[in-house]
């Protein structure tokens, strides 16, 4: 009895996040799997809506076992996470029909667990492609099932606006933006370096800052 009344918490409080978004329109698009790039059509994860379920997942069928003008039948759809595939391309609309190009690439980064943080790899969205990559990772919403409709549309809310941006400049390993050296990093361009040491952005080298611990560090990282 203590067994199932344990399992019974866990999924109670378990965050909103197993939801499986099935209006999402089908779309072309491309998966990498082991560097081999597979044309086919593509449903996200979660779409504009619930951004954070396109780091999770992807649902693809292959070009050949799709047949236009049908509903593809459950056994030729592959539900693909990130330990699967090396990433994903197609893209999305905005209600007013703008198209969005949705292009992501799989890395190892921290993730917040049922308990913890723990390492895992997650579809970053690819935002800027250059000299150094920029990618964004939208946590998931913490309030559980529990919680009402309006704390959980809340907490979605929230997280739509808390993406964790992350840099990569060349084969050097993918870096949180907040614990980047910008001078370093951006050493080739040095009107930029400059204009961060005389805070011309509003915020000082990462070296200059003063350092912050406790509430007043988890404050800095949000805001940052």
């Amino acid at each position: 009895m203590k067994t199932v009344i344990t399992i019974l918490v866990i999924f109670l409080t378990m965050p909103l996040m197993s939801q499986t978004y099935v209006d999402i329109p089908w779309r072309e698009g491309t998966i990498v799997k082991k560097g081999k790039s597979i044309n086919g059509m593509i449903r996200l994860g979660g779409d504009l809506e619930a951004p954070f379920l396109n780091n999770e997942k992807v649902y693809f069928v292959e070009e050949d076992k799709w047949k236009e003008g049908k509903r593809p039948r459950r056994k030729v759809i592959k539900e693909y996470k990130a330990d699967d595939l090396d990433g994903y391309h197609t893209y999305t609309e905005t209600y007013t029909g703008e198209r969005i190009n949705m292009n992501f690439t799989t890395f190892e980064i921290k993730v917040r667990g049922l308990i913890k943080m723990k390492k895992a790899k997650a579809f970053l969205k690819n935002e800027y492609e250059g000299a150094i990559q920029v990618y964004s990772y939208v946590p998931k919403p913490t309030k559980s099932i529990i919680a009402t409709a309006e704390e959980r549309e809340e907490d979605r809310q929230r997280a739509l606006h808390q993406s964790i941006i992350y840099l990569k400049k060349g084969d050097e390993k993918l870096i949180k933006a907040v614990d980047c050296e910008l001078v370093l990093m951006l050493n080739e361009c040095p009107e930029v370096v400059s204009k961060i040491k005389n805070e011309e952005y509003g915020f000082k080298p990462l070296k200059e800052r003063s350092k912050k611990k406790g509430l007043k560090k988890l404050i800095s990282n949000a805001m940052g």
